[in-house]
């Protein structure tokens, strides 16, 4: 019953919105995709043994699209999200899970209170300061040898996946701004993206080494292809060094 409300729900706000096809569907469908998370569950399988008896955290858990996914996998589910609505939703989807409305720059829970953390898309929309601040609090909430998997955009984007302009991420501050408003665009949402390089350096002075590549699935065949000279995203999994 929660599932059939959820999608009710999405509908209604897309409605609400002023959201026109394709793009009302395509926003619906991902606002409520499960099957990419559980298929990330079996890409992180084979990778690392997920034993049934961990506490997960998801950072930044939207709807619960991953809690519901782990639904039954674990021990214990946790969920953080800034937005109360969403995590009403996530709780609702989830009634099992600890989800709580916060920030990640500083994660409600005790010292090694989790095995396994999660991050998609949550990191390159707070400012540099806070990255540094959040990925430490990653490393503080996971137990030594604990897996953080992050997915995130790299900087050298050729198509600026927030502002929809191309080369969007190449200017920074104020000329990135011009560039988006040049290209046609009334709206901007300031974005703070890294290199491939500059993610996986952030998370290594936090505490973490680099376990595996993960293939990142919002990352189709064209982003891979222009991803061998300039990446598009980052997908790692990583492991806090004890």
């Amino acid at each position: 019953m929660a599932e059939a409300e959820f999608l009710k729900h999405l509908q209604d706000k897309a409605d609400a919105l002023g959201m026109e096809e394709p793009k009302r569907s395509t926003w619906i469908r991902y606002g409520g995709n499960v099957d990419s998370r559980r298929a990330l569950l079996g890409q992180l399988r084979g990778a690392v043994h997920l034993d049934p008896s961990w506490h997960v955290l998801d950072i930044g858990c939207g709807y619960g699209n991953l809690l519901k996914a782990c639904e039954g996998e674990f021990a214990h589910l946790a969920g953080l999200e800034i937005e109360a609505d969403r995590v009403e939703w996530a709780q609702k989807r989830v009634p099992s899970a600890d989800v709580r409305v916060g920030s990640a720059t500083e994660l409600p829970w005790a010292d090694g209170a989790f095995d396994l953390a999660f991050s998609t898309d949550v990191f390159e929309h707070i400012n540099h300061d806070w990255q540094r601040t959040s990925a430490k609090e990653a490393a503080r909430v996971l137990k030594p040898g604990g897996y953080f998997y992050f997915a995130v955009p790299n900087r050298f984007q050729i198509w600026d996946e927030h502002n929809k302009v191309f080369f969007g991420t190449w200017p920074r501050g104020k000329a990135r701004e011009r560039w988006v408003r040049m290209m046609g665009k009334r709206a901007f949402t300031e974005v703070w993206e890294l290199t491939r390089h500059g993610w996986r350096a952030l998370f290594e002075k936090a505490g973490f080494e680099e376990v595996s590549k993960i293939r990142d699935l919002n990352e189709g065949a064209l982003k891979r292809a222009v991803g061998i000279l300039f990446p598009q995203r980052t997908s790692l999994l990583l492991r806090k060094i004890s």
